[in-house]
Order: structure tokens, then C-alpha cells, then sequence
């Protein structure tokens, strides 16, 4: 649960995020043996923690959620985050199913530097999807939600988990194999295909396994006459194999779709936003 609440100092709005201790433990079941009990109870906590520790690595970057406060009492976790008064990218693409190629490729952009920053840091958000993408007061974009994030993780190692969002979860996650940080690439690119395209790139309306059928046996159809350079982009981030997957990583930043970028201006929230709140 988030809620909205007013710094008694300086009384700027906050977002406090709750996690009640009641509600994860009764999640765990009233049949499990009581090691497990014990294992899950403590990842339960390990869950509250870990996004904490996200949330204080995201303070390095203008493009993810931070940590404004912490507190603890035996009830709850709260963590308060920046207000994003312009709300999610999903309530944006509801308001309009296709976006210019110049939205799109300035959107791009200050998710890449998010993304790059949490992979040089070691974390995978692991669960990238419109939801979790935050707009600010005049239209940036800010990261959120660390609850399914896996930390400590170098670019070098991979991990496990089946975590994520069906329509934005990579293969091999479905596909129950270790995994890199290539799985953001993927629900990356699955955001950005929904952006020039208006649906998702895989059916995702059914079941797991159906979804991972989908991902397994097709490719993605891009209308005639979409931006070449976006389609490349699109296609590389969405490759089924991690190997040839493109990588969230510098030189990743030369790629033709982003010949325009000034990556410093971007960098530093002097570009123009992606969803600017007045007239293009």
C-alpha cells in the first residue's frame, strides 16, 4: 500500500510505502512446515530490506526512485519515496495508445541511464513494466518498485527466480534458467515495442505456459513504415537468446536510435522530458 503524506518539517508531499508485517506473514500460508515457515518469514523481511537497499542506490540516479525516510514499528516497514504527481506510464499509454518516434526515443533514453545505473550497481529491477514507471511534475520518468529486485548480482554472475510480470518476463526466466541482467532488457524492449506498436509483442492474455509458447515460437511483427533505427533498437533488446540480447551498457548508447541524444543533457534532466505537461 502506498499512501500520500506531508513532511512535518518541511511539509512536501511524500509517497510512504507500507509493507505490513500482518499482511506478508498470513501471504505465507497456515500449512507450511515450520522450517519453511521460518525460511519464508525471513525472506519476507530479506523483501523489505532489499528494497530499502535499492531505494538507497536509486539517490545516484535522476531516474530512479529514492529513499526520502525510513521507519519501523511492529506493525509495519514504511518507506517514504518522492511524490510523482503525473502517476504512471500506463495511465499515459491508456491516454494514447501510439507515441511519436521523438516521445518514444526520449523515453528510451532516460530509462537507459535508470537501467545502466542499476546494473552497474549490481541490481536487476526484475520486474519492468509501464506500472512501475513514474512520471514527475513536468514528465520525467522515475524507476520504481524494488520488491521483486535481486541485488548484489554483478554483470559477470546470474541468479534465479521466477519473478516478474506476464507479457514483460524474458524466456529464460519462464524457462526456469539462470539468468543475467538481460532479463531488464527484455521487459525494456517489451515497453517500447507497446509504445510504437499500441500492444504487447507476445500474447500475454492467457496462461503462463501459453505466453511462454508465444515467446518460444514467435517473432515480433512491426508495422510497415515504423523508424528502421527503432525497429533495430526494438528487435535487439528483444532477441530470445540473453547472449545476443542487447545489453543496457555504454556502448549500447552509439546505437543508431539514439544518434540524436545528447547524453549529457539527458544525464542531467536538461533534455526535454518525455511526457512534457505543455504543448509540444
Amino acid at each position: 500500500m502506498v499512501i500520500l503524506e506531508s513532511d512535518p518539517a518541511s511539509k512536501e508531499l511524500l509517497a510512504v510505502k507500507v509493507l505490513s508485517k500482518r499482511k506478508m506473514k498470513e501471504s505465507l500460508g497456515t500449512e507450511l512446515e515450520v522450517q519453511k515457515r521460518t525460511f519464508e518469514e525471513v525472506e519476507f523481511q530479506n523483501r523489505a530490506f532489499r528494497e530499502l537497499e535499492v531505494l538507497k542506490i536509486g539517490a545516484g540516479s535522476r531516474f530512479l526512485m529514492s529513499l526520502r525516510g525510513f521507519q519501523e514499528n511492529i506493525y509495519n516497514y514504511k518507506l517514504a519515496m518522492d511524490y510523482m504527481p503525473r502517476g504512471t506510464l500506463y495511465s499515459r499509454m491508456e491516454e494514447s495508445q501510439l507515441f511519436r518516434i521523438q516521445t518514444t526515443r526520449r523515453f528510451a533514453a532516460e530509462m537507459f541511464c535508470g537501467l545502466q545505473y542499476l546494473h552497474d550497481h549490481g541490481v536487476i529491477h526484475r520486474d519492468l513494466k509501464p506500472n512501475n514507471i513514474l512520471l514527475d511534475d513536468i514528465g520525467h520518468i522515475k524507476i520504481a518498485d524494488y520488491s521483486c529486485a535481486a541485488i548484489n548480482v554483478s554483470r559477470e554472475d546470474t541468479t534465479t527466480g521466477f519473478v516478474g510480470s506476464i507479457g514483460y518476463a524474458a524466456p529464460e526466466v519462464l524457462g526456469g534458467k539462470r539468468y543475467n541482467h538481460q532479463v531488464d532488457s527484455f521487459s525494456f524492449g517489451v515497453i517500447l515495442f507497446m509504445m510504437c506498436v499500441g500492444e504487447k509483442p507476445f500474447y500475454s492474455e492467457g496462461s503462463v505456459l501459453e505466453y511462454f509458447l508465444s515467446l518460444v515460437k514467435q517473432d515480433p511483427a512491426f508495422p510497415p513504415g515504423m523508424c528502421p533505427d527503432a525497429v533495430s533498437f526494438i528487435e535487439g533488446l528483444l532477441h530470445k537468446s540473453p547472449s545476443d540480447r542487447l545489453p543496457i551498457t555504454s556502448a549500447t548508447r552509439s546505437h543508431p536510435f539514439f544518434i540524436s541524444v545528447d547524453w549529457d543533457d539527458v544525464e542531467s534532466g536538461k533534455a526535454r522530458p518525455p511526457f512534457p505537461w505543455f504543448s509540444e
